[in-house]
C-alpha cells in the first residue's frame, strides 16, 4: 500500500505523480483514501458574543496543478486551496468539508456523493476582493452543500444534480449556462453586493431549473426570463416583488386581515422577483385568489419583456 504521507507531499508539491506508481481508474491515476492532517484546537473564546475557535495545523495546497488525477473516499477536511487550477479530476465520496479555495481555478471535473458542508467556495478579502475563484465544466453530483460559503465567484457550464443545497447564500457568485436538478430549500441568488460592485452582476443567464423543486428560494433582483424556470403551473414568478403584492392585496377586500400580513411579509421577504409556489398558498387563498395572483404575474412578466 502507498504511503499517505509520500501521495501528500508530492500533492502539495507539484510532484510528478506517475512516479509514484499510482494504480489507474478511468484514464486517471488512482489517489485513494488519502488524508490530510488533522487540525487541533489551539484555543476557544468568544468574540462580539459569537463562539470562536482557533486552530492550528490546517493542511495548504499553494500554487498547486492537478490534472488527471482519480480522487476515491479521500479527506481534505479543513485544508485550503490557495491559487490552485484543477482540472480533468474525478472525485468520489471524498470530504470537503470547512476546506476553504482562494484564487483557484477548477475546470472539466467531477465531485461525485462528496461532503462539502460549510465548505467556502468564495473565498476571498472582502476589504480588498479580487480574483474570485473560477468554476468551469463542474459536476456536482449527489454532494452535500448545506451551509457552503459563496461571494462573487463564477460558476460556467455546471451541474448541480440533485445535491444537498438547504440554507445556502450564493451572495453575488455569478451563474452563467448552468443546471439544477433536484430540490433547492432556502436558497439565495442575489444580483450583486455592494462591496463587489466592480465584479459582473449575476444574471443567472441561461442557466436551467426546468427540473428543479424550489422551496423559499429566493432571487433578488435579478431578470428571470435570462434563465429556465420550471414549466408548471404551481409556480408564480412576480416581477416586481412586493409591488405585485401590494397590488393583489388591493382587491382582496374580504382576505383575512392575518393572511393578508403574511402575504405581504412573503413579498417583503423574498425580494424582487419573488418566485411562490401555489401549494404553500392553497390553506391561505382560494383558487381564484390564486388565479388572480398568476394573472397580475403574467402580465407585468410580459410588459417587461416589451420593455
Amino acid at each position: 500500500m502507498l504511503d499517505n504521507a509520500k501521495i501528500l507531499d508530492a500533492l502539495l508539491n507539484n510532484g510528478e505523480m506517475s512516479r509514484l506508481e499510482l494504480p489507474n481508474a478511468a484514464g486517471r491515476l488512482l489517489v485513494s483514501k488519502l488524508s490530510v492532517p488533522k487540525v487541533s484546537v489551539e484555543s476557544r473564546f468568544t468574540l462580539s458574543g459569537i463562539d470562536m475557535v482557533k486552530t492550528t495545523g490546517s493542511t495548504h495546497f499553494s500554487k498547486v496543478t492537478r490534472n488527471g488525477l482519480y480522487f476515491d473516499r479521500c479527506n481534505f477536511q479543513d485544508a485550503g486551496f490557495f491559487d490552485c487550477s484543477i482540472h480533468n479530476c474525478f472525485f468520489e465520496k471524498c470530504n470537503f468539508r470547512d476546506t476553504g479555495f482562494w484564487n483557484s481555478s477548477l475546470s472539466d471535473a467531477t465531485f461525485k456523493g462528496s461532503n462539502f458542508r460549510d465548505c467556502a467556495f468564495g473565498g476571498i478579502d472582502h476589504l480588498d476582493p479580487k480574483n474570485p475563484n473560477q468554476y468551469s465544466s463542474i459536476v456536482f453530483d449527489h454532494c452535500d452543500l448545506r451551509g457552503s460559503a459563496h461571494s462573487c465567484e463564477t460558476y460556467t457550464n455546471c451541474i448541480f444534480d440533485c445535491c444537498e443545497l438547504k440554507k445556502v447564500e450564493f451572495y453575488a457568485a455569478v451563474f452563467q449556462g448552468c443546471t439544477f436538478r433536484g430540490k433547492l430549500d432556502q436558497v439565495i441568488f442575489q444580483a450583486s453586493r455592494p462591496n463587489l460592485r466592480k465584479f459582473p452582476p449575476n444574471e443567472l443567464r441561461d442557466c436551467d431549473f426546468r427540473e428543479a423543486q424550489f422551496d423559499f428560494t429566493e432571487f433578488t433582483n435579478i431578470d428571470l426570463d435570462k434563465c429556465y424556470l420550471p414549466a408548471e403551473p404551481n409556480l408564480i414568478v412576480l416581477p416586481r416583488g412586493r409591488k405585485d403584492w401590494d397590488e393583489w392585496a388591493g382587491t382582496m377586500a374580504d382576505l383575512q386581515p392575518n393572511y393578508l400580513r403574511f402575504i405581504r411579509n412573503i413579498g417583503e421577504t423574498m425580494g424582487t422577483p419573488t418566485v411562490v409556489i401555489r401549494s404553500d398558498l392553497k390553506s391561505a387563498l382560494s383558487d381564484a385568489q390564486l388565479d388572480l395572483l398568476a394573472e397580475i404575474a403574467h402580465r407585468h412578466r410580459s410588459e417587461a419583456k416589451v420593455d
